[in-house]
């Protein structure tokens, strides 16, 4: 889903079975023969060397270039290392806690690329892992990583209309992709992503308030659900609200005419009727619902969203990840954040 990365295939599970091998066989002091395992101290005692790494992919992997540039030891290590059938050293970045998850690099003397993203991230989280070879063994190094999203990790937005929204929005750290290498543009955006999006780009989306808005208020409300901290929080703001029923259906793909809505909300608004003798002009005005009419006329004269192209508006049409990307950076460009219409 939205917010976290999930890349599972058998022979992934394999590497990650086998990478927890790899920890406890470091945690013990175990060495082996083979020529790429170093155990010089247990990480508590101080002794190990310590990497951090933070930011995008791309990043990531010019300050590993950086550090074993600058580690003598360490750049003759991985270039004996190197597998001459792919030219390169592969390497394999661990989590060391109970989830275990990582990345691959692939280093060679003169550049490094990160390759497989694997398990569940959260973005902009400090992670601390530990390098390895994931086919000879340990190396002494103790790593902390944070990884930021990036839209140049996305194969399917190069060439998109939106492309410069999609990447604020990514980097802004308000959306994220659908999975390692896919933003999916053209997909609707469901009522929970929507209410994520608000959340984050209010930047109030920190692990403590997140564990903060554990109660369910309505009948389809999962507490162990991604969404329901980000629905919990826009539905206490006043942004969002149920349906008749008494369920919120997160998953349900968010309609134009409720999208304006909960933006005319988020930035202090006022939904409903039109008020003075102002009117809309699309030809299907007549299809928006009146709790929506005011929303959609202020959003619409402001530029913030646009009609169909064929003088509709399709108040009951669905918004893709792509326009409602572009549509959030339009009112944030525009200074109309909470409370400011």
């Amino acid at each position: 889903m939205d917010k976290t990365i999930k890349i599972s295939t058998k022979w992934r599970m394999i590497k990650r079975v086998f990478s927890v091998f790899l920890v406890f066989a470091m945690l013990v002091g175990v060495i082996t023969s083979s020529g790429f395992f170093v155990q010089k101290a247990d990480a508590a005692s101080g002794d190990w060397t310590t990497i951090e790494l933070n930011g995008t992919q791309d990043e990531i992997a010019s300050q590993f270039k950086t550090f074993v540039d600058g580690n003598a030891d360490l750049k003759k290590t991985l270039t004996d290392a190197i597998d001459p059938s792919a030219n390169s050293t592969h390497l394999l970045f661990t989590e060391l806690s109970n989830n275990i998850f990582g990345f691959d690099m692939y280093w060679t003397p003169s550049s490094v690329s990160l390759g497989y993203i694997s398990g569940s991230w959260d973005y902009n989280k400090r992670y601390q892992m530990i390098l390895s070879d994931v086919y000879d063994g340990t190396l002494d190094y103790n790593v902390y990583v944070t990884l930021q999203p990036s839209a140049n990790a996305f194969t399917d937005i190069q060439g998109h209309w939106a492309y410069d929204d999609i990447n604020w929005a990514v980097e802004s750290g308000i959306m994220d992709g659908m999975d390692a290498t896919h933003f999916v543009p053209d997909g609707t955006l469901t009522r929970a992503m929507l209410a994520a999006i608000l959340m984050r780009q209010s930047d109030v989306s920190s692990e403590e308030n997140l564990a903060y808005y554990n109660t369910t208020s309505f009948k389809d409300s999962d507490q162990s659900a991604w969404w329901n901290p980000y629905v919990e929080w826009a539905k206490g703001c006043g942004y969002v609200d149920g349906f008749e029923d008494g369920t919120f259906r997160p998953n349900d793909s968010i309609t134009r005419q409720d999208l304006a809505t909960i933006l005319m909300r988020y930035i202090g608004g006022d939904d409903g009727d039109i008020i003075g003798d102002a009117s809309l002009n699309f030809s299907d005005k007549d299809q928006i619902s009146d709790y929506a009419q005011n929303a959609v006329l202020t959003l619409t004269n402001d530029g913030i969203i646009n009609g169909m192209g064929d003088g509709n508006f399709n108040p009951k049409g669905t918004a893709t990840r792509a326009q409602v990307a572009k549509m959030i950076k339009a009112l944030v460009a525009a200074g109309l954040t909470g409370g400011d219409v």
